[in-house]
Order: structure tokens, then C-alpha cells, then sequence
């Protein structure tokens, strides 16, 4: 009896293997955090726009996205020109989708800053900006933050979105994922 079933777990492993896309770019081991669930890879179908990761609780998303845009090199760390034109572009996205009528309201909260992904000085830096969105037909507004820094020649992005009733909760999860995150951008 213990033969076939060896049999049957030899065979059924390819199979399972062969389900998980191959995701491009440079490997990342996407850690697991209390209290939030990891959804599955979405590669998308256009190279240059990578793939991303999302985790999730009710009231708050985290869509990790990791890309290159098509751009032969993209300098490591928060400091280049580069990975500041990209967060002016996570902004112009974010007025579009209001022009679009899917915000009806989105005003910046504070200014942009560099935080570190995880503790100590050789933690990974990445630019922040934090904003209050409002959608059309709901009630309360939003927190959406985007967090943005270059890693081995891709852009490495993150975008949270979260009520503000539970804000608090909400900024401790992120905060525990951004330290998980963090020693997986060596």
C-alpha cells in the first residue's frame, strides 16, 4: 500500500509545482504575518509590468507589486531619480483615478519621507506618501499610503489601503509586514 501512494505523491508533485507561476524578476521569499492573509501571485501579462502579491484583513489591503517597467537598470534605494519620478507617478495615478470619478476626494497627508523596511541601519530605505481618499457611495474615507524603492533592477512598490475607523490596528499590521519585508530585500 505504501508503494503506490509514493507512486501517486511522485506524480502529483510536478503537478502542483507546475500550478505557481514563475515569477520574473529577482526571487523574493514573501513572508507570512499574524493577522494577515497572503493572497496568490498575479503575473501580468506584460513583462515590463511584473507581477504583485497582495495581503489582506477586512478593512485593510496591501498590494505589493514588483516591475521594471522595461528599464534596463534601476538603482537600489529610495535616493534616485529614477525611483523619485516613479512615486510622481504612483501621485499623477492616484489624481487620474479622482478625474475618473473613482476618488471623490484625495488629499496628501503630510509630506513624502524615507522610511526604512525593517529595523537597523542597513534596513532597505523606501520613499512614503500617505493620502485620504474618498469613494464614491461609501461612507467614510480612506487611508492609502505608497511606499516605493528600487531593488535589483526592478521597482519594489507597495500600495495599503485601510478605513479609518481601526487605523490603529491597521498601522500595526503594515508595520509588522514592512518588517517582514524588509531582510527579503537583501
Amino acid at each position: 500500500m505504501i508503494r503506490p501512494m509514493i507512486v501517486l505523491v511522485a506524480i502529483a508533485l510536478p503537478t502542483i509545482a507546475a500550478d505557481e507561476p514563475k515569477l520574473p524578476g529577482p526571487k523574493i521569499a514573501w513572508p507570512e504575518v499574524k493577522g494577515l492573509t497572503f493572497e496568490k501571485a498575479h503575473v501580468y501579462p506584460e513583462a515590463a509590468l511584473g507581477y504583485s502579491v497582495a495581503y489582506t484583513t477586512p478593512g485593510l489591503t496591501i498590494s505589493v507589486y514588483v516591475y521594471d517597467k522595461g528599464l534596463a537598470a534601476i538603482p537600489t534605494g529610495a535616493k534616485s531619480d529614477i525611483v523619485r519620478d516613479e512615486m510622481k507617478q504612483v501621485v499623477a495615478d492616484i489624481e487620474e483615478l479622482k478625474k475618473r470619478g473613482q476618488y471623490t476626494s484625495v488629499k496628501e497627508v503630510g509630506k513624502e519621507e524615507t522610511i526604512r523596511l525593517g529595523e537597523g541601519k542597513n534596513a532597505p530605505t523606501a520613499l512614503r506618501r500617505k493620502f485620504e481618499i474618498a469613494r464614491p457611495k461609501e461612507a467614510e474615507a480612506r487611508f492609502s499610503e505608497a511606499y516605493i524603492t528600487g531593488y535589483k533592477d526592478h521597482f519594489f512598490k507597495i500600495r495599503v489601503t485601510y478605513v479609518k475607523d481601526g487605523a490603529e490596528k491597521s498601522e500595526k499590521l503594515i508595520q509588522s509586514l514592512l518588517e517582514a519585508l524588509g531582510p527579503q530585500l537583501k
